[in-house]
């Protein structure tokens, strides 16, 4: 889970918005790009901040973690005041919110 996690924050420091929403549920994709109202890798790339991506890198091994069946928790993370929530879909984690 941690890799997932991991993966997501490398595609976001990168600025490979597209892999990144790759490493999203369909759900979580949805959701940001209704909020945004704009796809979401446009959205991603707009709501872009690498300094907060750095610390949250440097944070996932330590970082506290829950698992029920598919769905998991991590963090907080950084800045955020909440944890990083993933589900697991076909064999890999996905962040889904």
């Amino acid at each position: 889970m941690r890799a997932g996690v991991r993966a997501y924050l490398g595609a976001l420091s990168a600025r490979d918005w597209p892999r990144a929403c790759r490493l999203m549920t369909a759900a979580a994709r949805r959701d940001l790009a209704d909020a945004a109202g704009a796809p979401c890798a446009r959205a991603l790339a707009d709501g872009a901040a690498s300094e907060e991506l750095a610390s949250a890198q440097r944070e996932v091994a330590g970082a506290d973690v829950r698992i029920r069946g598919a769905a998991a928790t991590l963090g907080p993370l950084g800045t955020a005041q909440q944890s990083l929530r993933l589900r697991r879909v076909a064999g890999r984690w996905l962040v889904d919110g």
